[in-house]
């Protein structure tokens, strides 16, 4: 998966630390992790699409697909969003990635 903008956020080393614990191969440990990326993703482009206005929608998907890994991004969602969203983001990130995590132990 390419680089996000918001990967930063994601506490890979945590994510790292829970795959080494369970007991699997290399290659289904990077399935796993594959897999967990995918689902951040998806969560995180929904919840950054419940917070801005239904016509922000569009622009702000053409704007990620175009370029994934701009930091501006947050800028249009603070923008056309919520101000404290990166924090919320951070926040919303941090839930799902604990929610992940304990279906793997």
């Amino acid at each position: 998966m390419s680089t996000l903008f918001y990967d930063h956020l994601i506490p890979w080393e945590k994510v790292q630390v829970t795959l080494n614990g369970i007991d699997a191969t290399v290659e289904e440990k990077a399935i796993i992790l594959d897999h967990i990326e995918e689902i951040i993703h998806t969560h995180m482009l929904m919840y950054m699409l419940e917070r801005l206005p239904q016509e922000k929608h569009e622009s702000f998907i053409i704007r990620f697909h175009e370029n994934p890994s701009d930091i501006t991004h947050i800028g249009f969602l603070r923008e056309h969003g919520t101000k404290d969203i990166e924090k919320e983001i951070q926040d919303a990130i941090q839930k799902t990635v604990e929610n992940l995590l304990s279906d793997l132990k």
